[in-house]
């Protein structure tokens, strides 16, 4: 798989999860501050965690000739199962809570995605 590719991969299912997720947690809150706190809370994990997560895992491919295990990892699959995990368990928090953290979780994917396409499409790759 080349690069490019996987950069395109990994930042589509980023954003397509993201909306996803904030869409579903919009649904579930009634407006509000909970709405500004989850909008708060996903701008500033996309900033300072998932943006250098990004930078890391573009980082780690080396060359076009990519293999499955490359692009994705066991511990990145194990990681991606535990979310789901957790995504399960939120159903039996409070709908505010849930909805808080669907929304500053969408919101941190999304912002995260950013930096696959802008490092995937750039005429000189950028360093985050």
């Amino acid at each position: 798989m080349r690069k490019v590719s996987a950069m395109s991969i990994y930042g589509s299912l980023w954003s397509v999860i993201g909306v996803l997720l904030f869409s579903q947690g919009w649904r579930l809150l009634d407006g509000g501050v909970w709405i500004i706190l989850g909008l708060a809370i996903g701008l500033a994990k996309g900033h300072f965690v998932l943006r250098k997560v990004a930078a890391k895992t573009m980082n780690r491919w080396q060359g076009d000739g990519l293999r499955f295990s490359e692009v994705w990892p066991v511990r990145f699959l194990v990681l991606m199962g535990m979310m789901m995990v957790l995504g399960f368990v939120l159903r039996f928090v409070p709908v505010v809570v849930r909805g808080v953290v669907d929304i500053a979780v969408g919101m941190a994917l999304f912002y995260g995605a950013i930096y696959f396409f802008r490092r995937a499409y750039a005429p000189v790759g950028p360093e985050l």
